[in-house]
């Protein structure tokens, strides 16, 4: 009998723009900075509000230039994360800027240490995205552990419901089923999967879709060992079976999911592939209705969109260009999965213009600042219509059908003196040096609203490709792309090399790997390229050689590293490594200097995984847990957030277990379980749990831990072992 079926897709809430009172002051600038950079935050705002994307975040970004010490700053830090994670499904750029939102916290904007009112709803909103971040990053242990501070710290907060949504849905990706109930069953309203508990029509292409159903039939199902499931079909005819599992026993509540990706139907691989403008058929048997009908079918149907983007490439149609040049082409690229209608290239006309803004001058008295965007007059100087033709997939040859989603085309730029007379109608689009170049098309189908929305990408004309530049700049322009595209198919091969040596084939990975540090070292031997380029390859280069087990070479490259850049903020990360590889090889004496190193460094975000590793590091090397302790005590007590908080926590059970605290080991893991929930190594501590329970007489806390394991982690290494204690602990009630 079904009482409801829900479809979805995991998604970030899509949340308003803050109030306006939160720009009205922020009680640390000095007033004329404060107006000025508010004036500037509600000009970027407007921006972001009317789809002007591009010269929205510019704006954002020049607040930080201009006025980094503004505390201002957190408002902007938000507004480029959320728009990162939840517009441009950036989640390295979103990342970036929500690390920054906590610190409010530290700012004066904290009276007598605490937030409240707006200010209070900006940490709150900047911590429940971080944590939704990490989680699309899949970095569960970290998105766990940021979004525990929101339920523990805020419990009555619409954040902490939205947490315990996304908390489940991180237990339901790593397969704890019994976690997955728990937390999901916290959310205020439960069934529905869009991210907000509200049910969707439409999906984004490429994204996860996610069905509930609601079923009494279902729990008798899965007791009598049968396994419900149910069909979803794409209306261009691929389709896969998605098993159900429990979310809420109590509700009859069960999930499914399945990956969705844009490409030709791949039969058999459990992913539903999707074609532009798909819809999906979700079916459900339901095999004794209320009214005692027998194996009816239970139809949905929901659309996929996709919301498109457009960008004014470099020469590898992969990054934005940083200009685009006289004499030579702007090339634009737009992804859009709505606009693959066929088999074949798809084509999508965009408008490419250069315009410059209109001499004038206010003699108003007011300061830049002052002027609204609305009295900037733009003057259109030229504009081209411009056919982009759908790329085939890499090394597809001339049959395989074409389903990217990504267009591409160019057009050629050419000078023009301001004033000067041209031909219109043509192909060509004239510039002068100082326009901005604009691209445009408009999305008709997207997850933003139901109307059509102008996307729009601009750069500046920075004047003639050759004739100005000298053949060494000209190289050098060529080797910036080259160092872009070489470190883009490295950071490809690094995955592949991690997969292969995953799956045991070391031939393949070592292959791979080879190919990658032949892109990482040729970057690093560019002279000509921007110091962050070179950077990125040498943490490419470390990390290529450690996939192998190549820790020689991997630590050789760190040290390089940490000499050519000593104040790059990859310094850490290069450490961290240099220590871990250390350890991994037994060398503590080595290692040891490192992880102080970095927990002395009170800026540093990785303090308290060295502080963890400075733990092992005693211990191995002392071969006692017991000196180890202070250590293993600090992490838990200074680094409480952290992700290694519960397993030093962890370590501190053990040691009480083995000096006999049982009280003080009992204590621990009552912590664990409550600040720390998420461990994947919980089932082992409900193993000493019931040990403990059992040796202190406590017999009716045996039988509760190890029902708890048995239901929670049904497949645990543990579960044989703890049904044979069963009967011994029962007898003891």
């Amino acid at each position: 009998m079904v009482r409801s079926l829900c479809l979805g897709v995991v998604s970030v809430l899509l949340l308003s723009l803050m109030p306006t009172s939160l720009v009205a002051g922020d009680g640390g600038d000095a007033p004329e900075m404060r107006r000025e950079a508010v004036m500037m935050f509600r000009a970027a705002e407007r921006l972001l509000e009317i789809n002007e994307f591009d010269r929205g975040i510019r704006a954002m970004e020049n607040i930080l230039e201009q006025y980094p010490d503004t505390l201002l700053r957190y408002q902007v830090f938000l507004t480029l994360g959320r728009h990162y994670l939840q517009v441009e499904y950036d989640i390295d750029k979103a990342l970036e800027h929500l690390r920054r939102v906590p610190a409010i916290e530290q700012s004066p904007l904290a009276r007598d240490g605490q937030l409240s009112g707006d200010h209070l709803e900006t940490y709150r909103e900047g911590m429940y995205l971080l944590g939704v971040a990490h989680f699309q990053n899949n970095s569960f242990d970290q998105s766990f552990s940021i979004l525990r501070r929101l339920t523990r710290e805020h419990p009555d907060s619409d954040w902490a419901n939205h947490a315990y949504y996304y908390i489940g849905m991180g237990h339901f990706q790593q397969g704890n089923w019994g976690q997955a109930i728990r937390y999901l069953g916290l959310v205020g309203t439960m069934g529905v999967t869009d991210g907000e508990g509200q049910a969707t029509r439409a999906i984004e292409a490429g994204r996860r879709l996610y069905v509930t159903v609601q079923d009494a039939d279902l729990p008798i199902m899965a007791r009598l060992g049968q396994q419900p499931q149910l069909r979803a079909t794409t209306s261009s005819g691929d389709s896969v079976d998605m098993n159900l599992v429990p979310l809420s026993s109590a509700r009859s509540l069960f999930i499914a999911s399945a990956p969705t990706e844009l490409g030709a139907i791949i039969p058999d691989d459990n992913i539903l592939q999707l074609r532009g403008g798909d819809t999906i058929t979700i079916e459900y048997i339901d095999h004794n209705t209320s009214d005692g009908q027998r194996n009816v079918p239970v139809v949905e149907t929901i659309e996929t969109v996709s919301t498109g983007s457009i960008m004014i490439t470099d020469a590898t149609f992969s990054q934005p260009a940083r200009a685009v040049f006289t004499g030579h082409y702007a090339r634009v690229l737009v992804v859009d999965a709505d606009l693959d209608v066929s088999s074949d290239a798809d084509t999508v006309a965009v408008q490419v213009q250069s315009r410059h803004q209109r001499d004038h001058v206010l003699d108003t008295g007011e300061s830049d600042f002052e002027r609204t965007e609305e009295e900037e007059e733009w003057v259109v100087r030229d504009e081209v219509t411009l056919i982009l033709r759908e790329e085939k997939p890499e090394g597809a040859d001339s049959d395989t059908p074409i389903h990217t989603g990504r267009f591409v085309g160019q057009v050629p730029v050419q000078a023009i003196a301001p004033g000067s007379a041209f031909d219109r109608d043509d192909a060509v689009l004239y510039a002068a040096i100082g326009d901005t170049i604009v691209a445009t098309y408009i999305d008709e189908r997207h997850m933003l609203g139901e109307s059509p929305r102008v996307v729009e990408h601009e750069t500046t004309v920075a004047g003639p490709y050759r004739t100005r530049f000298s053949p060494q700049e000209t190289e050098a322009a060529r080797e910036v792309d080259q160092a872009r595209k070489d470190l883009q198919e490295g950071s490809a091969f690094l995955e592949l090399t991690r997969i292969f040596r995953d799956m045991g084939l070391l031939d393949s990975a070592e292959n791979n790997a080879k190919q990658g540090l032949e892109r990482a070292n040729r970057v690093i031997r560019m002279e000509a390229i921007a110091a962050d380029l070179r950077k990125r390859a040498f943490q490419l280069r470390w990390q290529l050689h450690l996939a192998v087990g190549n820790l020689e070479q991997a630590l050789l490259t760190a040290r390089l590293f940490t000499s050519a850049f000593p104040e790059s903020r990859f310094v850490d990360s290069a450490l961290l490594d240099m220590g871990k590889a250390y350890l991994e090889q037994g060398d503590y004496t080595q290692a040891r200097p490192i992880f102080e190193q970095i927990v002395s460094n009170p800026e540093s975000d990785m303090r308290a995984e060295a502080q963890f590793r400075l733990a092992e590091v005693i211990e191995r090397e002392s071969d006692s847990l017991a000196r180890a302790i202070p250590a293993y005590r600090i992490v838990a007590e200074n680094h409480s957030d952290s992700p290694f908080a519960g397993d030093a926590l962890a370590k501190l059970v053990q040691f009480n277990i083995e000096t006999e605290d049982f009280a003080s080991a009992t204590n621990l893991l009552e912590i664990i379980f409550e600040e720390h929930p998420d461990k994947q190594w919980l089932d082992e501590m409900l193993v000493r749990w019931v040990v403990l329970a059992f040796n202190m007489g406590d017999y009716q806390l045996a039988h509760q831990k190890a029902r708890q394991l048995l239901f929670e982690y049904p497949d645990s290494r543990h579960a044989a072992r703890v049904r044979e204690w069963m009967p011994r602990i029962e007898s003891n009630l």
